[in-house]
């Protein structure tokens, strides 16, 4: 097939900062971002009889999918000494509204009718008002940080689509609203946080909502056989995780997790009508993750090199009827590391790769390893002011993935790859008085929405 998009990101940010001698501070954030994504594809599709010399017919599609996505934030974070220790408060209140069109047309002879039995309309709006409180203190050798966070969220959708009605088409509609609240407390104990050993214990619960696409419950054709499809019940997944962390003169960290993590996602191969395939975006009843995290950054005068290797065993349930059932688990380890040598006037050079073993992906799949390395090399020009790099994306053109289920009596292979082997070329050039103070860093209040307007990186996106 053949499929063009064309993306539009535009984010925007009004900030205040106010602070004083006495410790007391109070930033006020309001944002708004916009996504648009137009995808367009035209699917040929041929059929051969038994031989494949003869064809006996074809379907083609052409397929108009865009998406609209309006987001806004408002946020106020405040701080101020409290009781020998510092406290902590704020509340965000935020909107998003997601506008989705399916089209899907026929080709008969020249001409493309619009399939309005395929073809639909999906409306999502959203409104998540936050509070939090937060107090952190040291006591003689011991730093305590607790708090808790408080969300109210409120969704309803409409999903518009034709239905035959003889030989006329009716536009029905499908609503649906929801609305809960949740608590997510955290507490860190840090002993001896000044010291070259700093040991900390830690319990957070968090959130996450799935992306704003993977609610769409459109059916979107990925060939002739198989369909990717969103749903309006896939429900935010919900973690608890315990850590215990050694960080040894502020270099060497090294954590032990488990994380019991519930309705995680992940996405279904499953069958429909005898011969399709639907790839199907739902909630898993529970992961549980044991991880073992070691980092260690290294400094040889012009040498440096960071390494991270990540160890853990990982296990997937749920059970959605007979024959439905997925208990699946995996030891894995993933790996990076980052060199970089300075050669002198100006020259410098970096080197860096990773590699993940086999694990599972999307909650029902098996992936195998997969590896890269990328490599660069600068200049300093211009008395320091330009900057010229050269960097070669996956240099080897390993980056290749493949992946098997066996779920519901239908057994997948996937395979793929991106063009992940590229050549950049890059100028930089700093101008204006260097000793004019940095402008500081914006935290925004839509971080989370904007991540949420990506593709979640399943099959069929």
């Amino acid at each position: 097939n053949n499929t063009k998009q064309r993306n539009t990101n535009i984010n925007s940010n009004i900030n205040y900062l106010f602070k004083d001698t006495a410790g007391r501070m109070l930033m006020v954030n309001g944002d708004y971002g916009y996504y648009n994504n137009r995808q367009d594809q035209i699917q040929p599709n041929t059929f051969y009889d038994a031989t494949g010399k003869n064809e006996l017919f074809r379907r083609n599609y052409q397929i108009s999918s865009p998406t609209r996505i309006d987001i806004y934030s408002v946020k106020a974070d405040y701080e101020q000494p409290f009781a020998k220790g510092k406290l902590a408060l704020g509340a965000k209140a935020g909107w998003v509204k997601t506008d989705n069109t399916f089209n899907q047309y026929l080709q008969a002879g020249d001409e493309w009718q619009l399939d309005k039995e395929s073809s639909n309309f999906f409306s999502y709006k959203e409104n998540v008002n936050a509070a939090y409180i937060n107090y952190s203190k040291d006591f003689a050798g011991i730093a305590v940080q607790a708090g808790v966070r408080t969300e109210q969220t409120r969704v309803e959708g409409d999903l518009r689509s034709f239905q035959k009605n003889g030989t006329d088409y009716n536009v029905e509609t499908a609503s649906f609203k929801k609305d809960y609240l949740d608590f997510f407390p955290s507490v860190t104990l840090t002993l001896a946080p000044k010291s070259a050993n700093q040991f900390a214990i830690a319990y957070s619960r968090r959130i996450d909502r799935p992306v704003y696409q993977d609610l769409n419950p459109f059916e979107y054709r990925i060939n002739e056989y198989h369909y990717h499809k969103g749903s309006t019940e896939l429900r935010p997944q919900y973690t608890n995780m315990v850590s215990f962390s050694h960080t040894y003169k502020f270099k060497l960290a090294t954590s032990l997790s488990y994380s019991h993590v519930k309705d995680v996602f992940g996405q279904l191969v499953d069958t429909a009508q005898g011969i399709k395939g639907y790839l199907v975006n739902s909630n898993i009843a529970s992961q549980d993750i044991t991880a073992l995290n070691i980092s260690y950054p290294f400094q040889y005068k012009n040498y440096s090199l960071f390494t991270n290797v990540n160890a853990y065993y990982s296990k997937y349930k749920a059970d959605f009827g007979e024959n439905r059932k997925i208990n699946l688990d995996v030891k894995a380890i993933n790996f990076f590391a980052q060199n970089s040598y300075r050669f002198g006037k100006g020259w410098s050079a970096e080197l860096s790769g990773f590699y993940s073993s086999p694990s599972i992906w999307q909650g029902t799949l098996k992936s195998s390893s997969i590896w890269s390395a990328d490599a660069g090399v600068q200049k300093q020009i211009l008395k320091g002011n330009g900057t010229i790099k050269a960097s070669v994306s996956d240099v080897f053109k390993s980056l290749e993935w493949s992946a098997n289920s066996d779920f519901a009596g239908q057994k997948l292979d996937v395979a793929g790859r991106n063009e992940s082997r590229q050549l950049r070329l890059n100028f930089t050039y700093r101008f204006g008085n260097k000793n004019i103070k940095a402008a500081r860093q914006i935290k925004t209040g839509m971080e989370e929405e904007m991540n949420r307007t990506q593709s979640s990186g399943g099959l069929g996106h």
